[in-house]
């Protein structure tokens, strides 16, 4: 298996950095700590409609952003851009989000987009995974951003009142048994604030007409390649990988390659750590009269661990139990992410997407070549006019969004 580049990944992202300044909203964007970010000047057009989103031509090299610790370090900077509100409404379920403020801009090379909306909570726990002492549960999801596009200008279903993709947006494709087209197929990007954008993707997918009343995911394919994420959930949901010292996403996000597996039986570990360590570092070791231990295994690897608890002054507390149990307790404290992180290889690794969550909303920025040249991608041509584009926000759901009513057009400005 292909190694991340930890450079490019740890730039992607920091799990729980904070921007010192976003703004959400209309004429906002993400500004950091004083640092004046370079960007790219822009021709300014507007829209021929009200449903529709202009791609401003960038008229110099776009910039990207320089906030040393901000999940947005490195992208794309579009804060020249206007933005423009794209009303969003219930499409199955109602979360409440009735705004995105989306800006848009395009070179030679890439189509861009930078898109805000108010969100009360920050949702990244996708299936974490909680141990109680004698078992294991999964539960939670993520706040997810996507983007539709008709790859050859045909999709057209039968969902709604029935039309093309063009005609009537995701509406058509909408059915009981899950999104799907009846004929054509459509470019998904699927936004992931657990699984994708903190390796520094969107996840790239396609639909097409494939019905399964049992599976309402039928329809989406993923692209071919790799994605960013695997299932870190195993037998009973036991982790497959857990921490092992200093994560470079931090605590919300686990790289696969700095996982390590469980040191030994969390079980034996719960029960001795109560029985002989409570007492001092407190029953969900939060700290009392010894240091809080909830987190140690987010900061100290597994050896370091196990040399503490065997030398010194913890070895008399050891009790005659197996390190590796009191070890594989403190791995549990946290919790567990779901899904283990990785780079994206292939046709799935096409869309490139940054994000950071501050002041009650989400700020995500999204970009891929004009044509990636594989045929599960849309191709975007500047010069062939508006193109139909789709958008839905979830919050801390998978099914449930709410989207763009009836069709929207991406136009590009010359």
């Amino acid at each position: 298996m292909r190694k991340i580049n930890m450079v490019r990944f740890a730039g992607a992202v920091a799990a729980l950095a904070v921007l010192t300044a976003v703004v959400i909203g209309c004429g906002g964007g993400a500004s950091g700590g004083g640092v004046t970010p370079t960007v790219g000047a822009f021709t300014n057009a507007a829209p021929s409609n009200a449903r529709a989103i202009v791609a401003q031509k960038a008229l110099q090299a776009i910039g990207t952003r320089q906030m040393p610790g901000s999940t947005l370090a490195g992208a794309p900077n579009l804060s020249a851009v206007t933005p423009q509100a794209v009303t969003v409404g219930a499409a199955s379920g109602d979360n409440g989000i009735t705004q995105v403020n989306v800006r848009a801009a395009y070179d030679s090379n890439n189509l861009y987009f930078q898109c805000d909306w108010l969100d009360a909570t920050e949702s990244v726990k996708k299936n974490w995974l909680v141990f109680n002492g004698t078992t294991w549960s999964k539960s939670g999801d993520e706040d997810r951003l996507a983007l539709f596009f008709d790859i050859g200008g045909t999709a057209a279903g039968n969902g709604g009142d029935g039309g093309t993709f063009a005609q009537k947006g995701c509406q058509a494709m909408c059915h009981a048994d899950g999104m799907r087209t009846t004929s054509g197929t459509l470019d998904e990007w699927h936004t992931k604030m657990a699984r994708s954008t903190p390796a520094g993707y969107s996840d790239d997918k396609w639909i097409d007409n494939t019905v399964n009343p049992a599976d309402v995911e039928a329809g989406h394919h993923g692209d071919a390649g790799q994605n960013t994420y695997s299932g870190n959930n195993g037998a009973n949901n036991v982790p497959k990988l857990v921490w092992n010292g200093a994560m470079s996403l931090g605590a919300n996000f686990l790289v696969g390659e700095e996982g390590v597996a469980l040191a030994g039986d969390p079980v034996a570990g719960a029960t001795a750590y109560a029985a002989n360590c409570a007492a001092c570092h407190g029953a969900q070791a939060q700290g009392g009269a010894g240091p809080a231990l909830a987190s140690y295994l987010l900061s100290h690897s597994v050896s370091t661990a196990s040399t503490k608890i065997t030398t010194g002054t913890m070895a008399a507390y050891a009790k005659g139990v197996a390190p590796a149990n009191y070890v594989a307790y403190l791995q549990t404290l946290p919790g567990v992410p779901g899904s283990a992180l990785r780079e994206a290889q292939g046709s799935r690794a096409d869309v490139r997407a940054r994000a950071a969550y501050a002041n009650g909303g989400w700020t995500v920025i999204i970009w891929r070549a004009l044509n990636t040249g594989n045929v599960d991608d849309v191709v975007f041509n500047p010069a062939g006019g508006a193109i139909p584009i789709a958008l839905a926000v979830m919050d801390n759901n998978g099914a449930a969004h709410n989207g763009t009513q009836g069709p929207w057009t991406v136009e590009f400005a010359q």
